[in-house]
């Protein structure tokens, strides 16, 4: 569990730090518009299957207690 927040913690530093030098550039703001919209996408898409393995994980948990509150 540890693990996977933690790598979800380095892909949203990696793209904050992105999206701030993205900022900082100089160029046309269309141009910069259309790299943020592709740098969000590409954000969704690397955290996606990491936020569903964490909720496979919390289901699982959350299951587990359940059942061990029926054996009680």
């Amino acid at each position: 569990l540890q693990d996977a927040l933690a790598l979800l913690a380095n892909i949203d530093a990696h793209y904050d730090a992105e999206r701030e030098r993205l900022e900082l550039w100089s160029g046309p703001e269309s141009v910069k518009e259309g790299l943020a919209t592709q740098l969000a996408d590409a954000h969704r898409q690397e955290r996606e299957p990491h936020v569903q393995r964490l909720a496979e994980l919390h289901r699982r948990w959350t299951t587990e207690i359940l059942y061990r509150q029926t054996l009680h």
